[in-house]
């Protein structure tokens, strides 16, 4: 009776175990964080975003122009949310191995302010971007970046369609 209700009782304590989420490993929380990252700057894009989520000696390395630190990055976003409104990335691709993590998404965004030179068009255009991010205490320390941005200027610079 006694090695019966031990066996009832240790059973459910191993599938339970089992069964049970192990913790994230390194990798699954930097993945977190990025995603994170991106769906806050999507809902309130700004500096302190910006600084809460990059390290203060943070580096973009963008389509071969020169190193952009973390004042740059803040400038950049400000330009942006200027020229654009409706900002929003779909996650494509999203792999992460130890502290470094890579994500492809599509840009949304609506056309409402000048952006090189060119005037509101209130178009919505798509712009594709793939990013390598190095995480380091928890914010992205290092970022190497693609972005299509002959193709942003091409959808803001076509006549509109017709129709």
């Amino acid at each position: 009776m006694i090695r019966r209700l031990t066996l009832c009782l240790t059973v459910p304590a191993l599938l339970l175990a089992a069964c049970a989420r192990p913790s994230l490993t390194p990798a699954e929380l930097n993945k977190a964080r990025v995603r994170q990252m991106i769906q806050e700057l999507d809902n309130a894009p700004s500096a302190e975003v910006v600084a809460r989520w990059l390290t203060s000696d943070y580096q973009l390395f963008m389509n071969g122009a020169p190193a952009m630190d973390l004042a740059g990055y803040q400038s950049m976003v400000k330009e942006t949310t200027a020229s654009f409104s409706n900002i929003k990335h779909d996650i494509h691709h999203l792999v992460a191995e130890g502290d470094t993590v890579a994500v492809g998404v599509t840009l949304h965004l609506t056309h409402t302010g000048v952006f090189d030179g060119i005037a509101a068009t209130g178009r919505t255009i798509t712009v594709e971007e793939f990013s390598v991010m190095r995480i380091r205490d928890g914010k992205v320390a290092t970022e190497w970046a693609v972005v299509d941005l002959g193709g942003l200027r091409q959808q803001l610079s076509a006549p509109p369609p017709k129709g």
